[in-house]
């Protein structure tokens, strides 16, 4: 069973890797259902169908460099209010890296007078998840 450590995943907007992100949440998936039931279902018990699949949200915590070009960029998507293309780079030997397009949600700085100014991400995934299994 081969592990890995997480420390040097990588989170790209296109080409460019957004720097000093030290937290990645995601991306998830979540298949909706429907509700099938009907007056021939038997036993009384509700059936269901899949429906979509939602991928969900990738969230970052970020150590904030307002001077940062990567940082600005963030702004500047969520401003564009565009869907771009996105990846994880994960630090094994396959080079795993799922892809995905999105769109920028939340672009939030927090500073606190006894911390590190931060900056919290949020994506919301639009489509497919490419790299992660079952998507081939």
């Amino acid at each position: 069973m081969s592990r890995y450590a997480a420390k040097g995943t990588l989170l790209k907007q296109g080409a460019t890797t957004i720097g000093q992100v030290f937290n990645i949440q995601g991306p998830g998936a979540t298949t909706e259902t429907l509700d099938v039931s009907d007056h021939d279902t038997t036993d009384a018990w509700r059936e269901f169908v899949a429906s979509f699949i939602d991928g969900g949200e990738l969230t970052a915590e970020i150590h904030y460099d307002p001077a940062l070009a990567s940082h600005r960029l963030l702004y500047s998507l969520q401003h564009a209010r565009s869907v771009d293309a996105w990846s994880i780079v994960f630090p094994n030997t396959e080079a795993t890296t799922p892809t995905f397009n999105a769109l920028v949600t939340n672009v939030e700085p927090g500073a606190p007078a006894d911390g590190k100014l931060t900056l919290s991400l949020s994506l919301k995934i639009s489509g497919s998840v490419k790299g992660l299994g079952g998507d081939s």
